[in-house]
C-alpha cells in the first residue's frame, strides 16, 4: 500500500472526526437542575478511578510489589523494609 501525502491526511482527519464524534457523545450536559443517577454513577466512575490511579503510584513509589515479592508481609513489616 503507497501511502501519499493526501491519503495520509485523509486518514489522519478521518481519525481525529471519529475522535470528536465519540467525545461529544460521551460528555453530552443535562440541564437539569438536581442531579439525576447517570450523574452520580459517573461522578462515582471518576473518583474511584481517581483511587486507582493513586493507589497505583503508591504502589510503585513505594516498590511494595518488590517488597511481596519475597513473600506474604503485613503493612507494618513492609514500612520498615528498605528499598
Amino acid at each position: 500500500m503507497n501511502v501519499t501525502p493526501e491519503t495520509g491526511t485523509n486518514f489522519l482527519r478521518s481519525i481525529k472526526n471519529e475522535s470528536q464524534v465519540a467525545t461529544t457523545k460521551n460528555y453530552i450536559m443535562t440541564t437539569a437542575l438536581e442531579p439525576t443517577d447517570k450523574d452520580f454513577e459517573r461522578m462515582m466512575q471518576m473518583l474511584t478511578g481517581f483511587f486507582v490511579t493513586q493507589i497505583a503510584g503508591a504502589v510503585a513509589t513505594y516498590s511494595i510489589a518488590d517488597h511481596l515479592a519475597k513473600g506474604p508481609a503485613t503493612a507494618e513489616q513492609i514500612s520498615t523494609m528498605r528499598a
